[in-house]
Order: structure tokens, then sequence, then C-alpha cells
């Protein structure tokens, strides 16, 4: 029987291991010029405890 999928999950399942290295590497080579705020640390200059 035949399953009703969105063109989205389609593209998501059959182009997956050609898209995710692609963007991944976009964005660690472009992070700094978008426009997007992440709460990830990309570098610790200094730390303290207090």
């Amino acid at each position: 029987m035949a399953q009703n999928r969105s063109f989205k999950d389609y593209a998501a399942n059959r182009f997956y291991s050609e898209l995710y290295p692609a963007v991944s590497d976009f964005l660690e080579q472009n992070h700094s010029d978008l426009n997007a705020s992440s709460r990830l640390v990309r570098t610790i200059e200094s730390g303290y405890l207090g």
C-alpha cells in the first residue's frame, strides 16, 4: 500500500547524506556572517569561578 508523504519528507530522506555535510560545512565556514543567534559556544576565551 502506498504511503502519503510530503515532498519535504521525501527530499529529506532521499538527499540527507548529500545535504547535511554541505550545509554543515557552509555553517561552520560562514557562521560569523549569518544574522542568527545560537547557544553553542564555539570558543572559550576565559573563565573563572566566582
